[in-house]
């Protein structure tokens, strides 16, 4: 049934993925009882999903030394990376230099730091002193990611840093494909843009399709703007 492959999807995730966090879906009137729980569901999986990356972050903030640049903060960072799932991690102070930058994938040189100053949200993070999540993107590699700011404080009300985490929604995949609607429908995941980044037919991600000209998915992306 098609309204299953669309509704499903659609409901659990129209993102910027930072709309999962402030707001709960808003299901419309011809949506079924088992539609509406599976979109639930399926919702506050990927809400505690993301709020446990949050907390990895933040945790990591609590164990690092007010000099950011002492050596066992790299050791504290490192962990985050192999324990957290997460593909990249940069420490920036409060100017945007980057005082550490692991890459899972790369070797990042003390003479490559650079500038996290035009990032938005280092931006948001500094100012607002609160998490702020990135905008999904598509890698290199045709694989969406997401980037994670946290502040970095010491002192209270005074933000010293930002700590950014970036990681593979592949890995979000697992919870996304749990979600069926009578052993028939399935779950997929559009960003704000109405881009598909998760379905479980992975060939359809790598065509890097935009689904707004389903009714569904547009009217939804136009409700979470409101």
């Amino acid at each position: 049934n098609e309204i299953n492959k669309i509704i499903i999807g659609a409901i659990i995730v129209i993102a910027n993925i930072a709309w999962l966090l402030p707001a709960r879906e808003s299901l419309r009137e011809t949506v079924s009882q088992s539609e509406a729980e599976a979109a639930r569901s399926g919702g506050m999986a990927i809400e505690n999903f993301l709020e446990n990356k949050v907390a990895s972050l933040h945790l990591a903030t609590m164990l690092l030394s007010s000099d950011l640049g002492n050596p066992r903060n790299r050791s504290v960072l490192d962990q985050v990376v192999k324990q957290g799932a997460f593909t990249k991690i940069i420490l920036a102070n409060a100017r945007g230099e980057e005082i550490i930058h692991i890459d899972k994938f790369d070797v990042v040189l003390q003479s490559e730091l650079g500038s996290v100053l035009g990032l938005r949200e280092f931006g948001e993070t500094l100012t607002g002193k609160k998490p702020v999540f990135g905008s999904v993107r598509i890698s290199e590699t045709f694989e969406p990611t997401i980037t994670i700011a946290v502040p970095v404080s010491f002192t209270e009300g005074n933000v010293a840093g930002v700590l950014i985490g970036e990681f593979n929604l592949k890995s979000i995949f697992a919870v996304i494909s749990e979600v069926t609607v009578g052993g028939r429908g399935f779950a997929y995941l559009v960003d704000g843009t109405g881009l598909l980044i998760s379905h479980p037919d992975q060939s359809l991600v790598l065509k890097n399709p935009y689904y707004t000209a389903r009714a569904i998915v547009s009217r939804t992306i136009q409700e979470k703007h409101i």
